[in-house]
């Protein structure tokens, strides 16, 4: 926690961009000799993308991924000129749009690019063909992915730079053969299209999980996505990663309870002796799921404290029965460390029972952001700010 601008907050989040960049440097280094694509959809997984990928650009990433034209329009509005890709499906009303602002777009089927390509007309827009080589989400099937390709290639509006597949199970051991089939099938169909005059300079296969996972070199280029923020989504310790985000809150009130006393809504928890619980400024509607009522735990003090009763919309309540000292405006650490003790999305993914993506992305619009490089706070970003 810096000094002089998130103290006294609500709830806060705290971004360091030298653990970004750190990252950065591990995937680079894992990835071999490959191109990067940097992942920074859904606002750079709850991270703020254009601080993200600002602090990308200064490491030297020149290639950026993002779901939809609005996320990649937002990076061409704050002046990003590097090649950006839209991995997901767009509306074919957009393309020319895309096309003006120089932004790639994924082709996932024969119907998708005659839809962009009535669009379009004379314009030309770049483009990355995709492969569904066992995802079973988006893409090309093996089976029509070289005639419907060179029939896509012979559109004048594509300027094609890329082909591409997405592992569905790169982060599990168990899988390790299902993946080699994956990129097994997705060679086969670059190397018939190669044999038949078809070669875009940049094919690539590899997610977090695939560029952690893999002994072999990669393709041409790489995507790395949740691990630029810290997390590994593979049992592996090839890669050594530093957590971006850590989240704060304020404690607002403290109570001194009789025991059978109950908390929150539903009156699911009572206490059992006299019990000292404190009420925390954050809820579901900034990030923690409600479904983490009862199960999940605060560090207060540089100590576990845990939460207790039903989670609410902008307050949560903590059992500080056993932690000495706790006052009103003291802080709690939900993602983060206090001490010798650490929380980490993975912790209460865990405990959710979802992934760290899940409740990285899930930090509220309403949280502020407070980006921290050498130490010290260079932006600070509340997007519900009227003070």
């Amino acid at each position: 926690m810096k000094d002089g601008i998130v103290r006294g907050r609500r709830v806060w989040a705290e971004i360091n961009l030298d653990n970004i960049i750190f990252n950065y440097a591990q995937a680079r280094k894992l990835a071999r000799d490959s191109e990067m694509l940097c992942v920074i959809k859904a606002d750079a997984y709850g991270h703020g993308a254009p601080q993200i990928a600002k602090a990308l650009s200064g490491a030297g990433a020149d290639r950026f991924a993002v779901a939809t034209a609005e996320e990649a329009l937002q990076l061409r509005r704050y002046g990003f000129n590097q090649m950006i890709l839209i991995l997901g499906a767009v509306d074919p009303e957009s393309v020319r749009l895309l096309a003006l602002n120089n932004i790639q777009v994924t082709i996932n089927g024969l119907e998708a690019a005659e839809a962009y390509a009535k669009k379009l007309g004379a314009q030309r827009i770049g483009a990355h063909i995709k492969y569904d080589s066992g995802m079973s989400r988006m893409g090309l099937l093996s089976g029509d992915a070289v005639e419907h390709t060179l029939r896509i290639a012979k559109m004048l509006c594509f300027s094609i730079e890329g082909a591409f597949t997405h592992l569905a199970a790169a982060d599990t051991e168990a899988e390790r053969q299902f993946t080699a089939e994956q990129i097994a099938r997705f060679n086969n169909i670059t190397a018939e299209l190669a044999s038949r005059g078809f070669k875009p300079s940049l094919r690539h296969f590899a997610n977090s999980a695939g560029i952690i996972s893999s002994p072999a070199p990669l393709m041409d280029m790489a995507r790395p996505g949740i691990m630029l923020y810290g997390y590994n989504p593979c049992d592996s310790a090839r890669a050594v990663l530093k957590p971006a985000l850590s989240l704060y809150t304020n404690i607002v009130q403290i109570k001194t309870l009789p025991p059978g006393e109950s908390v929150s809504y539903g009156r699911v928890w009572r206490s059992e002796g006299s019990s000292v619980i404190a009420t925390a400024a954050v809820g579901y509607a900034d990030g923690l799921f409600r479904a983490l009522s009862g199960k999940t735990h605060m560090l207060v003090h540089g100590r576990k404290a845990r939460q207790v009763g039903r989670i609410c919309m902008d307050m949560c309540m903590l059992d500080v029965t056993d932690i000495q000292n706790v006052k009103v405006g003291d802080t709690a650490v939900i993602i983060g460390a206090d001490g010798g003790e650490s929380i980490t999305a993975d912790d209460i993914a865990e405990t959710a029972g979802t992934i760290s993506y899940e409740i990285l992305c899930g930090v509220g619009r309403r949280v502020p952001r407070a980006y921290i490089k050498d130490n010290r706070v260079v932006e600070d970003i509340c997007y519900v700010n009227i003070l």
